[in-house]
């Protein structure tokens, strides 16, 4: 969670707080609130971070996809280690990681999408994009979304299970970005490079690396 400054932090909050209430009165009425709230985490994560990232890139010149994968990056690497390191938990058993975990997603992509109200996630992706615009590197867009979202969950996990979370629970909140990063990257990076490869051409050790596995799988006479 890049600690952003006071002055960046006066613009994002209000979004934050504004998302956080939707998503906690969601969350309150249905059969599983902890999965529902993760759920509208995601989601929003997914549309606020796109869309602002399109933004960023246009501006830039670049396109949305460097910021998207960088962003990617930080899901399933910055933003897990970094809720891992402040509030001190071990590893999770491998049932939890194997069985539990992959148990929950399912549940999760299973629910019904949110009907959110008009300007709501709006608001956010304009604080992003005012906060980003303050600097002159590329970072300061990836911050800015990693602040907002790795303090958006954290606060949901605590309006929505209390002081009585289990250790699953809180494993399940790291585990979860980790998770988003993997579909960041399957629905935006892998068609984009698939795009890439077909205009100019694979790379050399990806071929090579294919022909082998292929030959291995190959049943023997």
């Amino acid at each position: 969670m890049p600690y952003i400054p006071p002055e960046d932090r006066v613009l994002v909050s209000p979004p934050i707080e504004d998302i956080r209430r939707f998503i906690g009165a969601e969350a309150r009425i249905h059969a599983c609130p902890f999965l529902r709230a993760m759920r509208l985490v995601r989601d929003a994560a997914r549309e606020v971070v796109g869309t602002a990232a399109h933004n960023a890139g246009v501006r830039a010149g670049k396109g949305g996809y460097w910021l998207l994968n960088n962003q990617d990056g930080l899901y399933r690497a910055d933003m897990p280690e970094e809720i891992k390191r402040q509030v001190g938990i071990g590893t999770p058993s491998a049932l939890f990681r194997d069985v539990v975990f992959p148990h929950w997603w399912q549940d999760l992509l299973e629910q019904a999408p949110a009907q959110w109200p008009p300007n709501l996630l709006l608001g956010l992706r304009a604080a992003i994009d005012e906060v980003a615009t303050r600097y002159t590197y590329d970072a300061a867009y990836v911050g800015a979304c990693n602040y907002c979202f790795s303090t958006l969950s954290v606060h949901i996990f605590f309006d929505v299970l209390g002081d009585a979370f289990s250790e699953g629970e809180l494993w399940f909140l790291v585990w979860f970005w980790e998770r988003v990063g993997k579909e960041f990257y399957a629905t935006v990076a892998a068609p984009y490079e698939d795009g890439a490869i077909a205009k100019n051409g694979d790379c050399d050790a990806f071929i090579r690396a294919r022909k082998i596995i292929a030959a291995r799988q190959k049943p023997r006479p």
